[in-house]
């Protein structure tokens, strides 16, 4: 069975970094899969958000 398409919306702030980037994910993907996709458990990332976009 196949994902859903969904839209994320996702703000990663990365250690040497003065500024977060803000970034959208669109397609299949489920939390898992925009968390591999962009590296958020890497030790690089200080801290992440990632928002569902619904009914845009």
């Amino acid at each position: 069975m196949s994902k859903p398409y969904r839209k994320w919306k996702v703000t990663i702030k990365e250690v040497f970094s003065e500024l977060p980037i803000h970034t959208e994910l669109h397609g299949p993907f489920d939390l898992d899969d925009v968390k591999d996709h962009f590296g958020l458990e890497e030790p690089d990332v200080e801290w992440y958000k990632i928002e569902e976009i619904k009914n845009e």
